[in-house]
């Protein structure tokens, strides 16, 4: 399997609107999927998260999405989902 690592942006919305945790329909990944599928593109495009995935021809994998924390030099992992 050939998997690409890129940075995500508002223009992958397509895919984060389809991406489910590989344990979806659990209490505690419910609320991941719907802030990936919801808010993810909005969030990007406003600079509030920075997001890198990893795709496999055309599908989402994995994405690791990172937030500032309070210093904007200083970032942490807020979402690993795969």
């Amino acid at each position: 399997m050939d998997m690409e690592f890129v940075e995500l942006g508002p223009q992958h919305e397509e895919h984060f609107r389809n991406f489910s945790c590989a344990r979806s329909n659990q209490t505690w990944t419910d609320a991941f999927d719907y802030l990936i599928q919801a808010n993810l593109a909005v969030s990007l495009e406003s600079g509030d998260v920075n997001a890198f995935g990893v795709f496999s021809d055309e599908t989402l994998l994995g994405l690791l999405i990172c937030a500032p924390e309070g210093d904007p030099a200083n970032w942490q992992c807020v979402i690993l989902a795969v």
